[in-house]
């Protein structure tokens, strides 16, 4: 899961990923998503340099780390 790029996130640091990891399960952007949608907590200064976080969006990262989980675990 990753954010599409953003001024705290401009080079889309993330998209490399999907090439490196072999056996990359799910590769998704979460649109509108700000750095600090995936901070959690977060805090006023990623507020003010990134945006605010959405809780619809923080839920859908944290729901896509817990299936990651679950798929990685015995």
């Amino acid at each position: 899961m990753r954010a599409p790029p953003s001024s705290c996130n401009a080079g889309a640091v993330a998209a490399p990923w999907a090439t490196a990891l072999p056996r990359l399960w799910r590769d998704e952007v979460v649109e509108q998503a700000s750095h600090c949608d995936f901070e959690s907590p977060t805090d006023w200064m990623c507020r003010v340099a990134c945006g605010d976080e959405d809780p619809a969006r923080q839920q859908r990262v944290r729901q896509g780390l817990l299936d990651a989980a679950a798929r990685w675990l015995p």
